[in-house]
């Protein structure tokens, strides 16, 4: 676990976490997201000049602004088709888009033709670029900047999905969105500008090489009224309709 330690994600700022397994790479991660309770500390989201308590060790926990996510089991339902995924990944950001738009996004991933599949129809590695995905689309759509957070993000990944996730990493970094990543890649570490090492509860730091082609990257939209409450919600009614089979078990007496 970690001890004592205090960091700061900065606009523009592409920051990997590294170390060996069980270090605490993912639990940063997951704190920062506010997934998990805190024994000591607390996480602040600061946009806009006001600041957000996210969660704290006294029980505070707040929504976060807008984000990009993708943890390291990915967190995707495998009766949802990759559109799918992709648009409540933008839904619960709070990002407007279109299914063009959409269809954008899975070709330069090499995945518009899979665009109509169910997610447990994909192979690993095309399921994990949808992950990958799934966390980037938000901010390539965002007109002003968000945070995105990865966890792990190249595992899975054959050398072409890796180019393209490095060039996305300072891609979006360009267009000042933050990034947070922890890995054990060090072609994808190079990608960030500062590199932070955890070694016994402690963090160590060091310039990164901010390693990447800058590509281009679809035209930015606007933020919609959709909450990441109610999007989750009309998200959880589509798959229990299609697939009730989970919901009746539970409703039904042994």
């Amino acid at each position: 676990m970690l001890d004592g330690v205090s960091e700061t994600l900065c606009q523009g700022e592409v920051v990997a976490i590294m170390g060996e397994n069980g270090s605490g790479k993912t639990t940063l991660i997951e704190a920062f997201a506010g997934l998990i309770p805190l024994r000591s500390g607390d996480v602040i989201w600061a946009e806009n000049g006001n600041s957000i308590v996210v969660r704290d060790s006294q029980g505070r926990r707040n929504q976060p602004p807008s984000m990009g996510l993708t943890l390291q089991k990915g967190g995707v339902c495998g009766d949802e088709t990759v559109m799918e995924r992709i648009s409540v990944s933008l839904s619960v950001a709070g990002i407007e888009h279109s299914d063009d738009q959409i269809m954008e996004l899975l070709s330069l991933w090499g995945l518009e033709h899979r665009a109509n599949d169910r997610l447990a129809h994909l192979s690993g590695g095309q399921s994990r670029r949808v992950a990958i995905l799934g966390g980037l689309a938000p901010a390539a759509l965002s007109n002003s900047p968000l945070v995105v957070l990865l966890d792990e993000p190249s595992e899975g990944l054959d050398d072409s999905a890796k180019d393209i996730l490095r060039s996305w990493i300072r891609s979006l970094s360009s267009r000042n969105h933050a990034i947070l990543m922890a890995t054990h890649d060090k072609d994808i570490s190079s990608s960030a500008d500062r590199v932070l090492t955890i070694r016994d509860g402690s963090i160590e730091e060091e310039i990164g090489k901010s390693l990447g082609e800058i590509c281009d990257l679809p035209q930015s939209g606007e933020r919609g009224d959709k909450t990441p409450v109610s999007s989750l919600l009309q998200w959880s009614v589509k798959m229990e309709v299609r697939n009730p089979i989970e919901t009746v078990g539970r409703v039904t007496p042994a």
